[in-house]
């Protein structure tokens, strides 16, 4: 059976993969393997913000605040919960507070403004598949249909189907919003990410 990843594990890997497109230097990579068991405490609630900031304090590493920052960052996605948002602002907020130039308010906004997509997203997301689920309801039709079972034996089996045209235009539709979504999302995490990486 194939191990699931988590999402630490996820956003590490994506980071070291932009890493390696944007041509990193060796000093890059080796501050984000320094951030990783730090991360990973923080993500497995071994420590909480406070203890991420009095680590990081310790090590007295511009570098290396940026680097963990942008890992934190990396790791946002419009399929994460409140929770997980909530704890990544957190923990981007503390690594700021260390920086001689910082930038908290501008980066509270946007991780802000990041919250809010991603609870609208959710309740969207969750509006249109509603109205999808009764559109296909109200489209079906009930077919009888004989089916094999494992024994060999034939049997009718009343199966829904539903028009080629709505599966079409559910899934166009589900792909726009998910696009739309996506571009906003990006927008703003591109914008976090340049504000990490102007101090």
């Amino acid at each position: 059976m194939k191990r699931i990843k988590s999402a630490l594990e996820i956003a590490l890997e994506r980071a070291e993969d932009l890493a390696k497109k944007s041509g990193d230097t060796d000093g890059k990579l080796e501050k984000r393997e320094e951030a990783k068991p730090i991360l990973a405490r923080f993500f497995k609630d071994e420590i909480d913000a406070e203890g991420l900031w009095k680590e990081l304090k310790e090590k007295n590493d511009s570098e290396l605040l940026v680097v963990t920052q942008r890992l934190m960052a990396e790791s946002l996605g419009l399929k994460i919960s409140p929770e997980d948002i909530k704890k990544r602002k957190e923990g981007i907020l503390a690594i700021e507070s260390l920086k001689q130039d910082n930038n908290s308010s501008i980066l509270e906004q946007l991780l802000n403004q990041i919250t809010m997509l991603v609870e609208n997203y959710s309740q969207e997301r969750e509006r249109i598949e509603e109205q999808f689920k009764n559109l296909v309801e109200k489209n079906s039709r009930l077919k009888i249909k004989p089916v094999k079972t494992r024994d060999g034996k034939t049997v009718m089996q009343v199966q829904s189907d539903v028009d080629d045209d709505i599966k079409k235009k559910v899934s166009e539709r589900m792909n726009q919003f998910e696009e739309a979504y996506e571009q906003k999302f990006n927008a703003l995490l591109e914008g976090l990410k340049e504000q990490l990486d102007a101090n």
